[in-house]
Order: C-alpha cells, then structure tokens, then sequence
C-alpha cells in the first residue's frame, strides 16, 4: 500500500508526539499544532494531502472551523473531526467535515481503514 499523507492539527505536544511515533513509518505525516501553521502546511502540500484531522480546541488566532470552512472550498479528500465534545464535534460536522472521532487514540485505526476501505479513491472518482 503506497503511503497516504496526512495533516493533524493539535495543539497538544504530547498527542502529536504520539501520533508521530506511532504513525510515521505507516503515513507520511504532517503536523501543524496552531491553524496558521495548518494553513501554511496546507498551502505548500495541497497536492500531497490525503487526509486532514481537526482537533477542535485548538489556541490559535483563528478558529478551528474558520480553517475547515477555508480548507474545505480547496480540499475534496477526507476531513476527520476530533472533539470528545459532541457539540463542538457537530459543529465540525456541519462544516463539512466526513468523519468524526470522539476518541483522539482513535486516529490510526480510522486512518488505516480509510484506506484499507479505499475512501479516498471512492471520493476521487466521484468528484472527478
């Protein structure tokens, strides 16, 4: 399986730091822990992207569905949103992200079957 490129944005160290350990040899990944630094990752790997995680709660100047909502007028892939709050996590939804996660451990399984399922070609083709 060719290795799929995914961009998380959290702003906690501890979680990135065990995303990374545990998903980089498997994706190649791309961490952004404000939503500037989400924005600027996204515009320099726009083509790359595969999949974007949103976590909800993020200390930036902007909000996190100010990102999405600007994200998702130039990204046709994957969106997962990540809140153990089920408010802000509809609200994710509502700004067009695909899936949610009420479990940040959560993230690597649904990544994998996300691929393993083939989701991603699935919306290719839809979209054209």
């Amino acid at each position: 399986m060719e290795k799929k490129t995914v961009l998380i944005i959290e702003d906690g160290v501890v979680l990135q730091d065990s995303f990374k350990r545990l998903m980089s040899k498997k994706i190649n990944l791309l961490q952004a822990f404000t939503c500037r630094e989400a924005k600027e990752i996204f515009d320099k790997n726009q083509e790359k992207i595969d999949i974007i995680a949103f976590d909800w709660n993020i200390k930036s100047e902007w909000t996190t569905l100010d990102l999405i909502k600007e994200i998702k007028t130039k990204f046709n892939w994957t969106m997962i949103a990540m809140s153990n709050d089920d408010f802000l996590r509809n609200e994710q939804m509502e700004a067009w992200c695909d899936i949610e996660l009420d479990d940040k451990a959560n993230l690597l399984t649904a990544i994998y079957n996300l691929y393993k399922l083939n989701i991603c070609a699935v919306k290719q083709v839809l979209l054209g």
